[in-house]
């Protein structure tokens, strides 16, 4: 499974890089959302995590762009703001879940299911 990690923060790039790869899980890597636009068409990853708040395109308009390349795209929005006008705008962007960086752990658990249940079908 190849998962896509968007942000700028490079701490938050590599936990996530340490998690998915602990599970098993390919990283991809990008820190902005034109980069992330760029990889998505070379490397289709399976999901796409997505910061909001990033240089250059931030990570609403990367999801629209990359839905529209792709509707079957799984991207989720991980951020810090809990914003209701955010999450909002996220799904319209077409993002599928909205999860805050606070609570990363029961994001990774997710993570963990997904990845156990490709690999028992």
């Amino acid at each position: 499974m190849k998962v896509m990690v968007v942000d700028d923060n490079e701490d938050i790039r590599a936990l996530f890089s340490t998690q998915l790869m602990s599970i098993g899980a390919t990283p991809i890597l990008c820190n902005d959302g034109l980069q992330a636009i760029e990889q998505y068409r070379l490397q289709a990853p399976d999901a796409v995590f997505m910061d909001i708040a990033m240089p250059d395109m931030d990570g609403l308009q990367a999801t629209e762009r990359i839905r529209l390349m792709d509707q079957g795209a799984c991207v989720y929005i991980v951020t810090a703001y809990s914003d209701d006008m955010l999450r909002r705008a996220a799904r319209a962007a077409g993002a599928k879940g909205y999860y805050l960086k606070e609570n990363l752990d029961s994001l990774f658990a997710q993570i963990r299911r997904q990845v156990n249940a490709r690999h028992l079908s």
